[in-house]
């Protein structure tokens, strides 16, 4: 069961629900049809920069963040209530800052990074700007999965080889 909401987090859920109403559910169709005429997927449509634009002005931004200095200071109850409305759409999270991996990665950043870590990647990261990863190595994956891997992989630049030595997989 939730705790009591606050006074913050009661009017953030309500203008979240105007401004999905609003600006979200009408371009849905919008983008699907942006995105399937470009050749390039990968580059961003103008109009998910103009609706980050928009939910930045009106603070529905970086919403995952309980530090106040960074983010609303909102608890994980109450962020959570926010990811239910915000996970009604797919193009959501993006628009609020909150599309994985970003928001996991600047909360690694805010807790554990450098100053100078923090001035490189957290903020563009905070303002939007660019996108991050994530990504593990797996030092004993069976060469099966190798393949899988290497299969998922086609067709995006990455640099990215496999090299088994000594039973283990070792990557760049």
């Amino acid at each position: 069961m939730f705790k009591e909401l606050s006074i913050q987090a009661k009017h953030l859920i309500t203008q979240l629900i105007e401004f999905m109403e609003n600006h979200i559910y009408p371009n849905e169709k919008v983008l699907e049809q942006e995105l399937n005429r470009k050749e390039d997927r990968w580059v961003v449509p103008p109009l998910i920069e103009e609706l980050k634009e928009k939910a930045k002005a009106q603070g529905l931004w970086n919403l995952f963040i309980p530090d106040k200095e960074y983010g609303k200071g909102l608890s994980n109850d109450e962020y959570a209530q926010l990811c239910e409305i915000m996970g009604r759409s797919l193009m959501a999270p993006e628009i609020f800052n909150c599309n994985p991996p970003d928001p996991g990665n600047m909360e690694v950043l805010l807790k554990y990074g450098t100053e100078e870590q923090k001035k490189q990647w957290l903020e563009p990261l905070l303002e939007g700007k660019i996108r991050s990863v994530f990504s593990m190595t797996e030092q004993l994956l069976h060469p099966l999965m190798q393949r899988i891997f290497k299969a998922a992989f086609l067709g995006m630049v990455m640099n990215m080889s496999f090299t088994q030595k000594n039973g283990g997989l070792l990557g760049p």
